[in-house]
């Protein structure tokens, strides 16, 4: 199931209408939720890039700290990675700038110490908007890595 299916009150690409707004929720900075099904829990986090970039911001940054300290904290099981990209620029290159996202905050959670094995990594391009939009739109919320930390039961090769 999707990371975004899971963070709890915000709506899905799926749910946002063009002539609707997108929640509070999902237009703030930092986003994060947590998620708990029996003994398995999921923290979310969502860090946004500037456009045609990699480049972690500042703010990505605080982000990304706060979820690398929850997966050392908890003990991550699986760190779950998934790069997007707006579809502002030709389909070939979004799919490379979103892996480029997705490897550079994956480096930033082994260099911090976070087991590389537990980290399982999804790079989507423009696949899979969070706003849907025409070729060529660019759209902020859309340049993002999501970032699931599960912990608790999900040792299981069904998870993993």
């Amino acid at each position: 199931e999707r990371f975004s299916k899971l963070l709890t009150g915000i709506e899905t690409r799926k749910k946002v209408a063009k002539s609707r707004p997108l929640s509070p929720l999902l237009r703030a900075i930092p986003a994060s939720a947590t998620v708990k099904r029996k003994d398995i829990t999921q923290t979310g986090y969502l860090v946004l890039f500037d456009l045609n970039s990699s480049r972690i911001t500042e703010t990505g940054k605080q982000i990304l700290d706060k979820a690398i300290a929850t997966a050392k904290r908890l003990g991550a099981a699986v760190v779950r990675i998934a790069g997007h990209a707006d579809r502002s620029g030709k389909r070939p290159y979004n799919a490379k700038l979103s892996q480029r996202r997705t490897d550079k905050v994956s480096d930033a959670f082994t260099s911090a110490g976070v087991d590389g094995s537990t980290i399982r990594m999804e790079s989507h391009g423009e696949d899979k908007p969070a706003v849907l939009t025409p070729d060529g739109k660019v759209e902020p919320r859309n340049r993002r890595v999501e970032i699931g930390i599960v912990t608790g039961g999900a040792r299981t090769a069904k998870l993993r």
